[in-house]
This record gives C-alpha cells, sequence and structure tokens, in this order.
C-alpha cells in the first residue's frame, strides 16, 4: 500500500511515527463502570506457580494461538479430552492460558473513538504518560517520535465529552483526530510464541 501512495492524488499527507514507550494498551483498559465487586468477578486469581511445558502443552497452545475458541473436545485429537481437560486447568492455573474479552464499546454508550497527539515538554512527558494511561476514557498511551510526543487513543460518549477531555488536558498543544472507523484493533501485546 505505501508503494501506492504517491500515485493516489486523494492523499495529501502521511505521517509516520515510531512508538518511543508504551504507558497502556488496550489489553489493560479500565472503564471505571464496573462496581469494585464487579471487577473482583470477572479478575482470575493470579498465576500459580509456572509450569514446565511438555510436547503435548506445546501442541495444545499451538492449537490455542491459532484458534483460542477450540474446547476440550475439539483439541481431544492431541490426546484424550480428559487429559486435555486437565492440561487445560493446570495451564490456566499457571497463567500460561488466559482469557481476553474483546467488546463492542457502544454498548457501553462509547461513540466516539480519538487519537489525542499531544506536545509535552520531556521533563513531562514520563508523568503526564502515566497520568493519561489510569484515566478511564483512555485505551491507549503512547510516547512518540514526530511533531508531537504522545498520543492518547480514546472513548467518550459523544464529541462534547471529547472535548470535555481535551480541554482538560494539562498540555502545551493537542491535535485532536476522531476515528471514523477502525479497520484493525490491537491484539494482545507480546509474543505469540510458545
Amino acid at each position: 500500500m505505501h508503494d501506492a501512495l504517491p500515485s493516489t492524488s486523494a492523499i495529501t499527507e502521511l505521517r509516520a511515527h515510531s512508538i518511543l514507550h508504551v504507558f497502556s494498551d488496550a489489553t489493560r483498559w479500565c472503564t471505571g463502570l464496573l462496581t469494585d465487586a464487579e471487577v473482583a468477578a470477572l479478575t482470575p486469581p493470579p498465576p500459580g506457580g509456572d509450569v514446565t511445558l511438555d510436547e503435548l502443552d506445546r501442541r495444545l497452545l499451538a492449537r490455542l494461538a491459532i484458534d483460542a475458541r477450540l474446547g476440550p473436545g475439539e483439541l481431544a485429537a492431541e490426546a484424550p479430552e480428559s487429559t486435555v481437560r486437565r492440561r487445560l486447568d493446570r495451564l490456566t492455573a499457571s497463567g500460561r492460558i488466559r482469557t481476553y474479552a474483546n467488546i463492542d464499546v457502544t454498548t457501553l454508550g462509547l461513540t466516539v473513538d480519538a487519537n489525542v497527539w499531544m506536545t509535552v515538554p520531556p521533563g513531562r512527558l514520563d508523568d503526564v504518560g502515566r497520568v493519561l494511561a489510569r484515566h478511564p476514557m483512555v485505551h491507549g498511551t503512547l510516547a512518540t517520535t514526530g511533531v508531537t510526543n504522545l498520543m492518547a487513543a480514546v472513548w467518550c460518549r459523544d464529541l462534547a465529552g471529547l472535548y470535555a477531555f481535551v480541554t482538560g488536558l494539562d498540555v502545551p498543544s493537542a491535535e485532536v483526530t476522531v476515528v471514523a472507523r477502525a479497520v484493525k484493533r490491537g491484539g494482545r501485546p507480546g509474543s505469540q510464541d510458545i
């Protein structure tokens, strides 16, 4: 696609940024909409001791990496179903298998997705990034290269909510980009290696 851009007259500007530091990403986003009891009910227990993986564990994890919706019955080609169930329980208890949920945020009343590109004095970048990473509207905070050096991805109920968010920022400058349609959302960060 990048090679075809020069021949596309509709594109007037292109910016590319490198990510210098990730303060938060969508996998740790907390909207603040759930009660403490609801959060506790949905939070898995901390992982137990790590397990040493054998060949069966690796095969199960490899299949789940391709399609995490596979159940023990569908994985039974690797071993008897009762063995698969025990292995999955053990891998889950050790933290090797974790559950992530992708939700349609419009069901939460959040209809505006925006990226806020900020210029922050370098000496304040870490503090501002950490504060934004804890904000319930922010589902991603990154230190970047380029004209701006901090980006926050935010969900808001409406444009008035976005306005309130932006005008509440204590930064020298901010540029707002409303996301009309996301082509792809980021998945779980980190290695998919087993």
